[in-house]
């Protein structure tokens, strides 16, 4: 999440939440678990690629903008318990 509202491109392994906040190939990029020459090529790849960390960066920037600030959070759960409510109404 930090990476996302830093403007960073993400390097990670696609375990547990993180492919909620990576989107491979487009804010960055998956490597398989346990697998440190992957991790490395990809590192190096980001590290090496001014234009890719850029635009990455912005994407990944643009994502947290778009689902995780403190406003998307509370919007969402000010229409769940509306849901809810109306569940409960009917």
């Amino acid at each position: 999440m930090e990476a996302l509202a830093a403007g960073l491109p993400i390097v990670c392994t696609d375990h547990g939440a993180l492919n909620e906040s990576a989107i491979d190939g487009w804010n960055g990029f998956f490597v398989p678990q346990h697998d440190s020459v992957a991790i490395a090529l990809r590192l190096q790849q980001v590290l090496s690629d001014d234009t890719l960390r850029q635009v990455m960066g912005e994407r990944s920037r643009a994502l947290y903008n778009a689902r995780f600030t403190l406003e998307h959070f509370v919007s969402q759960w000010v229409e769940l318990v509306k849901s809810c409510v109306d569940d409960c109404s009917s």
